[in-house]
């Protein structure tokens, strides 16, 4: 018996009538996808047939839709997902028998996952046998397609219960992980492809060369194996720290034909039209020159004020010192009038108000 890899995808499917979608694809019931250039032999189709669900799309939306009702499902998102896919393949070349291999597959997807099946379509009519089943996420009355998708490690999971529970009893290798190249070296390596085939058919134009091109640059590295071609590497963007000091760069000019000049060319404006905020002042304050003499309104403004100019009235012969008047320099009338009392209550008695507080000889 020839070891075959085991093939197995799933995918959630999103949308608005999405299961109505990929059901007419499973059942063929779009018809452009059965013309010229289709990867779809028309003359095979009939060998198609179907191991769970109905034969008509809208059938199988409409089962779709009661298991929700009936589950009482809130109308869902736009973006939710609705379904899941699962593809079971076979090589093109397997002899292990599909009506046998592919109801299997579906028995161990409803154990597997245990959500009802909406419909399973083996289809023989493309170059590999391949099975579709189609899955309702739906667990204890909700719609849980994200989390029955699961991640990385759920799917890694998935590949490996699939292998041993049905994979081995057929004869199917666990197949490998693809490792992951980036975009740029697939392209170079279907082009590594594309020109070893040039050389040995050359019976191959060009449409399908192209073709086979974008075919081949999904997942390039078996076709490179059978070609005994090495897969190219991605070219590394680090530079060594000697590639870094020594690269040369254009100095910058520092003053001298710039936008922005540092120190040249720089035009400072005498006058300011405006204030940089706007807690600023009011009205600019013009400062005066040393050497030009004090405006008399300058003059008036500031006088300096001297002892000998106090009224003697404000003299305190006790503490012997002039009394400090209030911070406001203009003072009513009868505030004057009760500091002078204040005044003339602390004098020594037996002394006229008004006397001075000097012996004359």
């Amino acid at each position: 018996m020839i070891e075959h890899s085991q093939m197995l995808r799933i995918k959630k499917l999103k949308g608005v009538g999405i299961i109505a979608t990929a059901a007419r694809h499973n059942l063929r019931e779009i018809q452009a996808e059965r013309g010229a250039g289709s990867n779809i032999d028309p003359f095979r189709t009939k060998l198609n047939y179907v191991i769970q669900g109905a034969n008509s799309a809208s059938d199988v939306a409409s089962l779709a839709q009661a298991l929700m009702d009936d589950a009482g499902v809130k109308p869902l998102r736009k973006d939710a997902v609705r379904c899941l896919e699962i593809i079971f393949s076979l090589p093109p070349q397997s002899v292990i028998e599909q009506s046998v291999f592919f109801p299997d597959c579906v028995a161990w997807a409803k154990r597997y996952f245990q959500v009802p099946i909406l419909s399973a379509t083996v289809h023989l009519d493309e170059s590999a046998p391949h099975c579709h089943v189609l899955l309702l996420p739906l667990v204890n009355a909700r719609m849980i397609g994200s989390g029955l998708f699961g991640n990385r490690a759920t799917l890694q999971a998935l590949h490996a219960a699939f292998h041993v529970q049905v994979g081995q009893v057929h004869g199917l290798a666990r197949q490998a992980t693809p490792k992951r190249h980036s975009a740029v070296v697939r392209r170079e390596a279907a082009d590594m492809v594309m020109t070893a085939l040039k050389v040995n058919q050359c019976g191959l134009n060009d449409s399908v060369m192209g073709l086979l091109r974008d075919c081949i640059a999904y997942n390039p590295e078996p076709l490179l194996q059978a070609l005994k071609l090495t897969m190219p590497r991605k070219q590394s963007k680090h530079k060594t720290f000697a590639a870094i000091m020594t690269q040369s760069k254009p100095e910058k000019p520092i003053g001298f034909n710039m936008k922005k000049p540092i120190g040249f060319d720089a035009v400072i404006s005498d006058e300011k039209k405006q204030s940089l905020s706007c807690v600023g002042f009011g009205k600019s304050i013009q400062l005066i020159s040393p050497a030009e003499p004090l405006h008399s309104s300058y003059q008036d403004r500031y006088i300096r004020e001297r002892e000998s100019e106090q009224a003697a009235d404000y003299w305190d012969e006790v503490q012997g010192e002039f009394i400090k008047l209030p911070a406001k320099q203009k003072m009513k009338s009868a505030e004057i009038e009760r500091v002078r009392e204040a005044i003339q209550g602390t004098r020594l008695p037996g002394r006229a108000a008004g006397t001075s507080s000097i012996n004359k000889s």
